[in-house]
Formats: structure tokens, C-alpha cells, sequence
């Protein structure tokens, strides 16, 4: 049976959509996280990073579909911008809203911190991942070049902006 989705507010402030879930990265969540990241990158972050960024005022969030987490994103807001600074989705969840759904969440809560704007970075060859920046409105505004350690040496890095002053379905969460 297919539920048309509608978002709520759970528990403890939580995000839940159907049977997916936005909620704060925990600790305890950085087995799971891990193992996505290095199932979905030959670099991947360290435990440590993870940890740093727990400790410290990022936005930790991950997403969890029926209880399994699906797919995470760190990001920092300060003076006016976020960057995000790590997305990422199990293989089995790529491209079916997975990330979308962490985005647009974040940008809510951005908005909420007083961003205007949103920066991330990406690797020139992540097509799917380049659609999906271009279809929620992000623009490139530059390249880092051989930003990216790669197999066979370096990757440029993609710049990437959102004006989300201009974006009113995330003004409200």
C-alpha cells in the first residue's frame, strides 16, 4: 500500500516522512555512517572527523528509512552561509530522494541560523550527484583545481551556490 508522504514533526523535534526520518547524527550512529562513507568513496572521512564534527556547532543529521540509516550530511552555518561539507547515501538509496530530503532539511534549519546562502563542493566526475545540485537551483561558480586526491592522481573540485533567500519551500520546516 503507498502512502502519499507528508512531513511531521516527531519526537524531540525530528523530521518524519512516511517511513523516513531526519534526526541529529549521534555517537552512536558513526558505525552505520562509516560504513556508508566507505562503501561510497575510495577517500574516505576518517572516525576522527566524524567525531570532531559531533563535538563540534555543525549540523550533524542523518536519514533513516523504517530505523536503518540510509544516508547522512554534515554542513557548518556561520555569517550567513552553509557549506555542506559531506552528503552521502548507501548505494541502495541513491537517486530516490535520500539526499534531496537531507538538503532540503538543512536548508530549513539553516534559514532558521540565518543563512542566506549554501555552498558545497563536488568531484567533476559525480554526475548524479551534479543533476541534483542543478535540479534543486544550485549554480557553479567555480572549479578547485586537483582539489580531489583520485586513483590515477587529482580531481578537480566543482564550486557550487543556492541563493536561499530566492527559495521559499525552505523557509518553513
Amino acid at each position: 500500500m503507498l502512502e502519499r508522504a507528508s512531513a511531521t514533526l516527531g519526537d524531540a523535534g525530528n523530521v518524519v516522512e512516511a517511513n523516513r526520518q531526519v534526526r541529529e547524527m549521534r555517537a552512536r550512529d558513526l558505525s552505520e555512517v562509516l560504513q556508508i562513507e566507505q562503501d561510497s568513496t575510495a577517500h574516505p572521512w576518517t572516525e576522527a572527523l566524524f567525531v570532531s564534527c559531533l563535538e563540534g556547532d555543525y549540523l550533524n543529521r542523518v536519514l533513516l528509512e523504517n530505523g536503518q540509516i540510509i544516508a547522512f550530511l554534515v554542513a557548518s552555518v556561520a555569517v550567513g552561509e552553509c557549506t555542506i561539507l559531506n552528503i552521502c547515501c548507501a548505494p541502495s538509496a541513491r537517486r530516490k530522494g535520500a539526499a534531496s530530503k537531507l538538503l532540503r532539511q538543512v536548508f530549513k534549519e539553516s534559514i532558521r541560523l540565518n543563512a542566506e546562502c549554501a555552498f558545497l563542493e563536488v568531484r567533476r566526475s559525480n554526475l548524479g550527484a551534479i543533476a541534483l545540485y542543478a535540479g534543486m537551483g544550485f549554480e557553479q561558480v567555480g572549479v578547485r583545481k586537483n582539489y580531489y586526491p583520485a586513483v590515477d592522481g587529482r580531481e578537480d573540485a566543482l564550486v557550487y551556490r543556492l541563493d536561499l533567500t530566492e527559495k521559499p519551500e525552505f523557509s518553513s520546516v
